[in-house]
């Protein structure tokens, strides 16, 4: 093979999200995560046939709280920012994506042992729940920008991509433990554990957090939290703070936005969990 396309190769890598995607595995590697690499799923709702596939997927278990974190991982390289816009939330402890034998049982013993309090969802109520297309940044009337206004919103794309992922692994899960609770495996519920998904997307370039005033703040970070409502298929049951029962046919879930190089700092906050 030639000097000249062994570079063009080189070159053409580059431009690719893979050397994004191979930073994100090592990094979880060395902080102790199983990782699995572009894993394959296919909806239950699907009629095709067609598989999709998510980035990364990585998961560890803390066999003191028997917890089971699982990260749900989509890789993006921006040459254009992206901006979110704050708006202070409050949330519930049902805003974790969590599967178990007794979901809501499962809420509350989170609840009881103060997970809300040390958990990066809950210790302060600054989320982003809306987004500035990240392609209008030049000038409007551009051939350039008009043709980049008819293709895919990357930040919509990302977003629909780990909540699809999340929804699949989620009912996973949820027939798991369904399929456990059956007479034959009554003896082995005692030692498992409680699944708690994270949709994260892990971002290479630039990152900023709006606030709406009559003079726009504008900051970068590393960091932010998407908070996003959306349904579910499966109706699951909650206990609300008076005793009484209700069905959640939607809820919030959050999406943690990760700059590349808030990666390994950011793992820092599940060593707790």
């Amino acid at each position: 093979m030639s000097d000249d396309r062994v570079a063009k190769i080189k070159r053409n890598i580059g431009k690719t999200g893979h050397p994004l995607e191979f930073y994100v595995f090592k990094t979880l590697r060395d902080n102790n995560w199983s990782v699995y690499p572009h894993p394959l799923y296919l909806p239950e709702t699907d009629t095709t046939g067609k598989y999709f596939e998510v980035d990364v997927a990585a998961c560890k278990l803390n066999t003191k709280s028997r917890i089971l974190s699982s990260l749900i991982i989509e890789c993006k390289k921006s040459e254009k920012p992206w901006v979110f816009f704050k708006d202070k939330s409050n949330l519930s402890i049902y805003a974790l994506t969590l599967s178990s034998l007794d979901d809501d049982e499962a809420y509350l013993e989170l609840e009881k042992l103060e997970y809300a309090k040390t958990h990066h969802y809950f210790k302060d109520d600054n989320f982003c729940t809306w987004y500035m297309h990240p392609l209008l940044s030049a000038a409007s009337d551009s051939p350039e920008v008009k043709n980049l206004e008819r293709q895919p919103n990357q930040i919509y794309d990302a977003i629909n991509q780990v909540i699809n992922a999340l929804k699949f692994y989620y009912n996973q899960s949820s027939n798991v433990f369904k399929y456990l609770q059956s007479e034959r495996f009554e003896l082995q519920l005692h030692t498992h554990h409680t699944d708690i998904f994270y949709p994260i997307i892990v971002l290479e370039g630039d990152l900023f957090e709006a606030e709406l005033t009559n003079d726009p703040v504008v900051i970068p970070v590393n960091h932010i939290k998407f908070n996003i409502n959306i349904e579910i298929e499966k109706p699951f049951k909650i206990t609300r703070p008076s005793g009484t029962h209700a069905l959640l046919a939607r809820k919030n879930v959050v999406i943690d936005i990760v700059k590349k190089e808030f990666l390994a700092n950011f793992l820092e906050y599940f060593k707790f969990y």
